[in-house]
């Protein structure tokens, strides 16, 4: 089974590695079968955490994950949804409004068939968008039992921004080895607070160049390949990526989004043999 960890502070455990069910899996070119499919596989092989939002498909990705989880056993798994962000007439809308958050949770929970979530992320806040009104309506939600877990999804200054509230158990930003000093500074500052890590992009100095699109989802691939992406351009292995982000401790659980069985099993595999007494030089 794949190794757990404890969450930073919270006194929960999680399994090293988690999986996003993000907007591939609410694209009408991914069949939900198929990520329904996926998602139970994951499970059967202790992948057992599970990030998604609404801003995925409208909530197409939270339905489709909840449908995938009937029938397992709810104390086996770790959810996670987020609120803040979503797309309106193509365009990315911010609504960090108290009533707006509480209303994106409830409907994310229906969406999703639980009564509370593991984990609840402002996504994508600003600074001045954690205001004390919201701040007030999140310790209300979490004392009603609606989530377990406070957490912000960031990239930039706004992480120090939450850290200076003392509400949040959780980060969710990008690690991987090529971070630039700034960001890795930020998530340093995170982890001294005691928050618990989740890694996103981990793979993403393992992205050497463009393979030849097979699905609709490959083109994102290819897209940010033709735009030069930095990240894209010098490589290390997937397995590389994964002992860096997992086994070296830089976070608690590594997310992973793909569509393909084969990159579930190998990423499982891999996550499999890590020695996370012995962290890579």
């Amino acid at each position: 089974m794949i190794p757990r960890r404890p969450l930073g502070a919270t006194g929960a455990e999680i399994p090293v590695l988690g999986l996003g069910i993000s907007g591939p899996h609410a694209a009408a070119w991914t069949r939900a079968g198929h990520t329904e499919k996926l998602i139970r596989r994951a499970a059967a092989l202790g992948v057992t955490a599970f990030d998604t939002a609404p801003f995925y498909g409208a909530g197409e990705a939270e339905t489709r994950l909840g449908r995938a989880i009937e029938g397992l056993d709810r104390d086996t798994l770790f959810l996670s949804t987020k609120a803040g962000t979503y797309r309106e007439g193509g365009a990315w809308k911010k609504d960090f409004s108290a009533d707006g958050v509480r209303a994106s949770l409830e409907a994310s929970l229906a969406r999703l068939g639980v009564g509370a979530v593991d984990a609840f992320f402002l996504h994508g806040p600003g600074a001045d968008q954690m205001t004390d009104g919201l701040m007030t309506a999140l310790s209300d939600m979490k004392a009603e039992g609606k989530y377990r877990y406070l957490g912000m999804c960031g990239r930039g200054d706004e992480i120090y921004a939450a850290l200076d509230t003392r509400a949040f158990d959780l980060l969710m930003a990008p690690v991987h080895v090529r971070l630039t000093p700034p960001e890795a500074k930020r998530i340093s500052a995170a982890r001294d607070a005691g928050l618990g890590l989740f890694g996103i992009e981990i793979f993403s100095p393992s992205m050497g160049g463009p393979r030849i699109p097979t699905r609709p989802a490959d083109l994102r691939v290819l897209a940010k390949w033709a735009r030069g992406d930095r990240r894209m351009r010098s490589y290390l292995k997937p397995d590389e990526c994964l002992k860096y982000a997992v086994a070296s401790g830089a976070c608690d659980c590594a997310l992973f989004s793909t569509t393909r069985l084969k990159h579930l099993e190998a990423n499982a595999d891999a996550a499999r043999t890590l020695d996370l007494n012995q962290p890579p030089s």
